[in-house]
């Protein structure tokens, strides 16, 4: 096996596959990237049994052949080579020679015999995005997603397509915080549920910023994938169902403040340097005036007035306070794409739904945090 590739899609798509590499050390195989010339074509493969990567490049003087390499070690050494330069590899006996510039390595390879095969494709629908687009939906969902694994169904983001709103609704939650998102979208859709674990949607975030081309997210009970015109990734799922939250969003919120979202984020990132571990952030109303303000158990305390345009219900007593999780507020702010949000509410033991004023595609709620 031989072949000779230019240096910079080379690396890229090695870095492509190693976020698939196993990294529990569980089976040696999947330490290694597959490398598979096939006439004019490299295709590298890589793969932990719950992700598997391959991508493709074009490559000249090709030998057919197909080994497996140390993925690390193959990542390492493309890094250091000098930038600009064809990368020559040729294959003699178990170690590949690796030529660039004036810089020569040898690496140890295994047989491709025992690696994992690509999986049976099992999608029930895709879905178009510009590569930009799906990352940022994926960055605004990940916000609620739980690392707690005692509860998989809240360790993902729940895809489900609305066809009587023609969207396709992405909801994630970590049992404190709720992200509702709406895709507009017109299609035919045969797609359920799909629930996307976090480690796939952190790694189809980064090839979406990575990779600037149109790319087809495809969704199934079963599976999801990712694919660009060179670059594939295929996730299992994890096979639970969203929790019923429709009641849960479906009382009145009577109650509205909308400010510049900038000015609040700047005043939450202030108030925090001084709030306790649970990031408890009060916003207080008194008429047309609104004050953010944190405190800690030293009795240090910071508070900013808000310019704010408000909207209180008739029954709401004023003065009027309530308490937030600041940092997962803050957090909310720095991905909406608006100049202005709003927070709708009812009362201090009520839920409260943050969106931009312009665009209202995402929502997201919060329980204030108890402060009698």
């Amino acid at each position: 096996m031989q072949f000779t590739v230019d240096y910079a899609p080379f690396l890229n798509h090695v870095q492509y596959c190693q976020s698939a590499v196993d990294r529990k050390k569980i089976n040696e195989l999947l330490e290694y990237i597959e490398l598979r010339v096939d006439a004019d074509q490299l295709w590298l493969s890589a793969t932990d049994n719950f992700l598997y990567m391959q991508a493709h490049i074009d490559v000249r003087d090709a030998v057919a052949g197909t080994i497996l390499v140390p993925a690390k070690t193959l990542h390492d050494v493309l890094r250091e080579l000098p930038p600009g330069k064809e990368v020559s590899c040729t294959l003699d006996g178990h170690i590949l020679r690796i030529h660039c510039g004036q810089a020569r390595f040898r690496l140890n390879t295994l047989s491709p015999d025992g690696f994992p095969e690509p999986p049976e494709v099992r999608i029930e629908q895709y879905f178009e995005f510009p590569s930009v687009t799906l990352a940022k939906v994926i960055q605004m969902s990940s916000l609620c997603i739980s690392s707690d694994d005692t509860r998989k169904f809240l360790t993902g983001a729940s895809f489900v397509y609305d066809s009587d709103q023609q969207a396709l609704q992405v909801r994630t939650s970590n049992g404190f915080h709720m992200g509702l998102l709406s895709l507009p979208m017109e299609v035919e859709s045969r797609l359920t549920e799909c629930m996307v674990p976090l480690r796939a949607l952190q790694d189809m975030r980064r090839l979406c910023e990575a990779i600037n081309e149109p790319v087809r997210l495809g969704l199934g009970a079963h599976q999801a994938c990712l694919e660009f015109s060179r670059v594939q990734l295929f996730t299992k799922t994890i096979e639970e169902h969203f929790p019923s939250y429709e009641r849960l969003i479906s009382e009145a919120l009577p109650s509205m403040m909308e400010t510049d979202r900038e000015q609040l984020e700047r005043a939450l990132r202030r108030c925090l340097l001084v709030s306790d571990e649970l990031h408890d952030v009060r916003l207080s109303f008194d008429g047309q005036t609104v004050e953010v303000s944190a405190c800690n158990r030293n009795h240090e305390s910071a508070c900013e007035p808000l310019e704010a345009e408000l909207a209180l219900a008739d029954d709401l007593q004023t003065p009027y306070s309530m308490s937030l999780d600041g940092m997962f507020l803050r957090s909310i702010l720095q991905v909406l794409p608006g100049t202005h949000v709003q927070l709708h509410f009812r009362d201090k033991y009520s839920l409260v739904m943050i969106v931009d004023r312009d665009d209202r595609r995402a929502r997201y709620i919060m329980m204030p945090l108890r402060d009698d």
